[in-house]
């Protein structure tokens, strides 16, 4: 079987790991990695075996990738995600869907009309305490689950992205929801109810 060949807009941690992420699999490769900054989108397609960069992701079709992983903060996610999937590819989202509704029902229309695949990506399924916890649950290493009571606390950097409520999409809603709340989920497993 061939490996998927795998370009990746982003060049931040969660490229980093979901790229990795791939590579540990045996059934893909990173051909190329776009960034807005030439020297990130260089060192990440090097940690990742790769020697194909750009500065602007409209050029990762010269890597004639199979599908687009997309890793940057949701307000030009949505962009990239429209431009890949009418340029014919699967997409990878690494965080929600998109910013906004409306956005998200473009992108749904286009990959039902494009017949390609859309993938929202749940990011604590790959970091490592996340995993260790849903390993003790589900092999009842703790008991049986009863319940899960969690708190989230937002300490933010007025420097990144994530401060900007209109970049991030709406942080930290979005978090509390989309990756604590699904990570809850993953990690207790199917939801029963008690007759």
């Amino acid at each position: 079987m061939s490996r998927k060949r795998i370009a990746i807009i982003g060049a931040g941690n969660m490229a980093h790991t979901r790229g990795q992420a791939f590579l540990d699999t045996g059934q893909a490769e990173i051909c190329a990695v776009a960034s807005r900054r030439l020297d990130r989108a260089k060192e990440c397609a090097a940690d990742l075996g790769c020697t194909t960069y750009f500065d602007d992701y409209r050029s990762l079709g010269e890597a004639s990738p199979d599908a687009i992983l997309i890793e940057v903060p949701h307000a030009p996610q949505d962009d990239a995600t429209i431009w890949a999937l009418e340029s014919g590819y699967d997409v990878l989202v690494g965080g929600t869907l998109a910013s906004s509704v409306r956005a998200a029902e473009e992108i749904i229309k286009l990959a039902v009309d494009q017949k390609l695949i859309v993938e929202a990506g749940f990011q604590r399924r790959y970091d490592p305490s996340w995993a260790e916890a849903h390993h003790l649950v589900q092999q009842r290493l703790l008991g049986d689950p009863i319940m899960a009571v969690t708190s989230a606390l937002w300490n933010p950097d007025p420097s990144r992205w994530y401060y900007d409520q209109r970049e991030s999409g709406g942080m930290p809603l979005t978090h509390m929801s989309y990756v604590y709340m699904n990570a809850i989920r993953w990690i207790m497993g199917e939801l029963s109810r008690a007759v």
